[in-house]
């Protein structure tokens, strides 16, 4: 009789180098799909992205990891980010087909602000404050 005992394997699951969220999924197509026609003047995806970031006030660099799938960004980029794109968060993922708007034209004045200027400025409060009668 063996009594040696076997464990399985109690390492980290393996995880896909992409999610497979499906909202993830939907925020990179629509971006991808809209940044060429928001701006038409950037030559690639690189300019596309730093013409977004700058819109936008979202950094470059995070705008980069979410649509490679590599980081969820927080709901406040994301709102920048529609905002920039000239819809709300609500259009950005709706799965209806419908045009965007035009782009901007030269010298107008945009819809939406280019950065969040101080009197949007969201702050974290501490926890909410429970009263104890």
């Amino acid at each position: 009789m063996d009594s040696a005992l076997t464990y399985p394997h109690m390492g980290r699951p393996k995880t896909p180098s992409l999610p497979t969220d499906v909202i993830g999924q939907i925020f990179r197509d629509r971006v991808l799909e809209l940044m060429p026609r928001v701006f038409p003047r950037a030559r690639n995806e690189t300019e596309q992205i730093k013409a977004l970031a700058s819109r936008s006030g979202v950094g470059g660099e995070t705008i980069r990891a979410a649509l490679k799938g590599e980081r969820s960004p927080r709901l406040v980029a994301v709102d920048a980010i529609a905002r920039a794109l000239g819809l709300s968060i609500s259009e950005l993922f709706s799965t209806a087909p419908r045009e965007p708007p035009p782009p901007p034209e030269s010298g107008s004045k945009r819809p939406f602000p280019t950065a969040p200027s101080d009197s949007t400025k969201v702050t974290r409060s501490k926890s909410p404050r429970i009263s104890t009668y």
